[in-house]
């Protein structure tokens, strides 16, 4: 027998694909009811191509979520921010990401300005953020003195990269998506190669101190 929380992503899941006229609101409401009943019901979920038109996430943990190519009308998304300290946008225009002083990631659509995915993992302030030229992956350099790789489609950590002594304070990937650069306190620049989306390797191949 499905639990409570089981049953209702169940309900979600059905609206995957349909269309706004087809569902209405049934993917909205069960999702409200869903993060009413456990904030973290959805963390981690694949709610890929679903309906889920005006659903109320504002006390919502939605840290992992996949909402790729959702249909996320009317939805309200939680919006308590930290300091920004970053913004970027994806290579297609299509998106942007932010970072802040609560050492999260949010990526937004630029269409509604609505989240689509969250990442956290940081433990420290998030200085800087950068997509790969090819929008999948996002990096971020943190005062924990590391950087971060991330999937933009689902919010999980691809790669954590140390080196560095001090906090890493900016980061830049190089146009063929192989190489990034990082500036940190500890006054080095470090070149990482071999960072490709589909290896996800890094072999650091320059330190440069001043």
């Amino acid at each position: 027998m499905l639990s409570n929380n089981e049953s209702l992503i169940s309900v979600i899941e059905t609206t995957r694909g349909k269309t706004e006229d087809e569902v209405g609101y049934v993917g909205g409401n069960a999702a409200t009811l869903l993060v009413n009943l456990d904030k973290d019901a959805l963390v981690g979920q694949d709610l890929s191509h679903t309906s889920i038109k005006g659903a109320n996430f504002s006390n919502a943990s939605l840290q992992r979520v996949n909402f790729t190519r959702a249909n996320l009308a009317d939805t309200v998304f939680p919006k308590v921010f930290g300091g920004i300290f970053s913004v970027t946008f994806s290579p297609d225009g299509k998106f942007f990401a932010t970072s802040d002083a609560n050492c999260k990631i949010i990526v937004w659509t630029l269409k509604s300005s609505q989240p689509v995915v969250v990442c956290e993992g940081h433990k420290d302030w998030i200085r800087s953020i950068v997509f790969s030229p090819n929008g999948k992956v996002l990096a971020s350099a943190s005062y924990d003195k590391t950087i971060k790789l991330w999937n933009v489609s689902t919010g999980e950590c691809l790669k954590t990269l140390q080196g560095h002594n001090n906090r890493v304070n900016s980061i830049a990937i190089s146009p063929n998506g192989t190489i990034l650069a990082s500036g940190s306190s500890d006054r080095t620049i470090k070149i990482w190669n071999g960072i490709a989306v589909e290896s996800i390797q890094s072999f650091l191949v320059l330190v440069v101190t001043f």
